[in-house]
């Protein structure tokens, strides 16, 4: 095997895709081997940049994919996932998305969701400037597959994809996506756990619109799958790793993060969404705030919004709109 494919489980083959400048580093894509009835399953991809597009063609070659009859499974509509969708698909192999990521991802990609996003990033305290260099995009926009494609197949919740004599079942857990999804070969306990729940990293959850409270969706979803028997956890990205023990500390961490929010209302209230966010700890490489790139800012003020609609949600914070700009109360 090559030094960007490893196999953690037999006839599981994990792609080691870079990603280039980007703090996420790498992300993992996994291929499984089809049979007569079900062709070849590839799941996620890797954003559409000749870094990732270069990696998972040489990967593919080596593992003997047929490419005529290659489907591809994303566990949600994020670029680093489904990026390259419609290029390795096959010309009649389906792109599977959740049926509820599929909804959001057709707004995404016609701009519609961002512009709704934008609009509101401006009434918490984003500058102008920054909206005006990212508002539309979020960043990724160009590196993604397109909304027009008729291979785009929604998965139902509770329903499932084939990989020769593997199964693959849907487990939704909205909340870093609205219909991200995490997939679960029950027979051998082993869990596609996509973005949901990492090892390294913690996963961004950020504020969607039409979506009353992502962070509170993501926790419940953490909780209610917990003690999903696991003996092999496959993330999309870096490491795996003990899977329940890591979702008590990512509940754990949430925790602690709304905590700081509330303090930091506490010690200075009326603030923005944008100023709470600037004073949060974030581990990133930048002496001060305003070193921090546009886009990592982008992020960060996403999952900063996301705390503050759980915390006012759950009575424990409060808002009141002034000159046209939402300002945070703690209770």
């Amino acid at each position: 095997m090559s030094e960007i494919i490893t196999e953690p489980a037999p006839g599981i083959f994990q792609i080691h895709i870079p990603i280039p400048h980007n703090p996420l580093r790498e992300g993992n894509a996994y291929f499984l081997r089809g049979n007569a009835a079900h062709g070849d399953l590839l799941v996620d991809t890797g954003f559409k940049m000749p870094e990732c597009r270069e990696v998972l063609e040489k990967a593919l070659t080596q593992l003997g994919a047929d490419r005529t009859r290659l489907r591809v499974l994303c566990t949600h509509m994020h670029a680093d996932h489904c990026g390259l969708a419609d290029e390795f698909a096959g010309p009649e192999g389906p792109i599977y998305m959740s049926a509820r990521d599929l909804v959001f991802w057709k707004d995404f990609r016609t701009g519609t969701l961002q512009t709704d996003r934008a609009a509101r990033y401006a009434t918490e305290g984003m500058p102008e400037d920054i909206l005006n260099r990212l508002g539309r995009t979020g960043g990724a926009y160009p590196l993604s597959m397109s909304t027009d494609d008729a291979r785009l197949t929604g998965v139902p919740e509770g329903g499932s994809v084939r990989a020769g004599d593997r199964e693959l079942r849907l487990i939704l857990v909205p909340g870093h996506t609205p219909g991200n999804s995490m997939y679960y070969i029950e027979e051998e306990q082993i869990l596609f756990t996509g973005d949901h729940v990492l090892f390294d990293i913690t996963p961004n959850i950020t504020y969607w619109p039409g979506q009353e409270n992502p962070l509170r969706d993501y926790l419940e979803s953490l909780r209610r799958v917990r003690d999903i028997p696991v003996r092999l956890a496959l993330p999309g990205h870096r490491e795996s790793g003990d899977y329940r023990a890591r979702v008590d500390e990512l509940l754990e961490s949430h925790r602690m993060r709304l905590a700081e929010v509330e303090s930091i209302l506490q010690e200075e209230p009326g603030l923005s969404a944008f100023e709470v966010t600037r004073q949060m700890h974030w581990r990133v490489r930048a002496a001060a705030w305003k070193d921090v790139p546009d886009r990592h800012k982008w992020f960060a003020f996403g999952e900063g919004l996301a705390h503050l609609d759980y915390l006012c949600a759950a009575g424990r914070v409060r808002r009141e709109l002034t000159d046209g700009t939402w300002r945070y109360y703690a209770l």
